[in-house]
């Protein structure tokens, strides 16, 4: 995955990754938020250990309740 730098000082995306996603890699991720924070936007990343790709959808075998929980949480806030 390529990533271009950041040019934004605000990110409208909540982002949040499972701490071993093969659709995003770590060193991926770790690129894209040190862009981010290098162009000065205000970007979290939130990462959720010991979880799957889909963690948050109680239909999948995948789904973390606790981590789903904090995912909804911190995305609520993000929108309010």
């Amino acid at each position: 995955m390529v990533w271009r730098p950041c040019h934004t000082t605000r990110l409208a995306h909540p982002t949040a990754c499972r701490d071993t996603d093969p659709l995003f890699p770590e060193p991926d991720v770790s690129a894209w938020q040190e862009s981010a924070e290098a162009a000065k936007a205000d970007v979290q990343v939130f990462r959720y250990p010991n979880t799957g790709h889909y963690f948050s959808d109680p239909a999948l075998p995948d789904y973390n309740a606790t981590a789903a929980a904090q995912l909804w949480s911190r995305s609520l806030a993000f929108l309010t």
